[in-house]
């Protein structure tokens, strides 16, 4: 995996419409991947030290409106 993965990705257990930040169900989410796997012992390993993000239920997340993504950053 390219980045940092939430477990409810990998093994599913997404949040309920009234648990959710969104208001929306685990319908809207993607299929875990043990699920697509076949396999409920999958052991899931990301890039460890090179990280390029999170990946995480679309249910649970809201984007800023105006700013959806971080266009620059600063580094001392």
């Amino acid at each position: 995996m390219p980045g940092e993965v939430f477990p409810e990705v990998a093994y599913g257990g997404y949040d309920s419409a009234e648990d959710s930040a969104t208001g929306r169900g685990p319908e809207i989410d993607p299929t875990p991947l043990v699920d697509i796997a076949e396999d409920k012992d999958l052991l899931i390993f990301g890039v460890t030290n090179d990280m390029t993000g999170y990946v995480v239920a679309p249910n649970d997340f809201i984007l800023h409106k105006t700013q959806p993504y971080l266009s620059s950053g600063r580094d001392r």
